[in-house]
């Protein structure tokens, strides 16, 4: 076993969560259709990449751990403008009573 801490059921789940998170970001460049799937996609690595850096920090393993929160803080930031430039469509697409 590479990660001793996780069973292979954990890994798993794992796996199938960054492969849903992949598609979320992959699937609106493919198709130019579906681009809040973005903001989920982001904010699904931006949860994982914390989770990841706990495991690390646990661990002392200091510098792989400030990667991941790198990591997550970007996602995060996509996710959240994401979500922004979904709100002011949807505001700007309103009809006008």
């Amino acid at each position: 076993k590479e990660m001793p801490d996780f069973s292979p059921m954990i890994i798993h789940v794992i796996g199938i969560v960054e492969t849903l998170a992949a598609l979320c970001l992959a699937l609106p460049v493919i198709t130019r259709r579906f681009l809040g799937f973005v903001m989920w996609g982001a904010a699904i690595i931006a949860a994982e990449g914390l989770w990841f850096s706990l495991y690390h920090f646990q661990r002392d393993a200091f510098f792989p751990a400030l990667m991941t929160l790198v990591l997550a803080a970007c996602a995060a930031f996509v996710a959240w403008v994401r979500y922004k430039e979904s709100k002011t469509q949807t505001k700007s697409q309103a009809p006008v009573l």
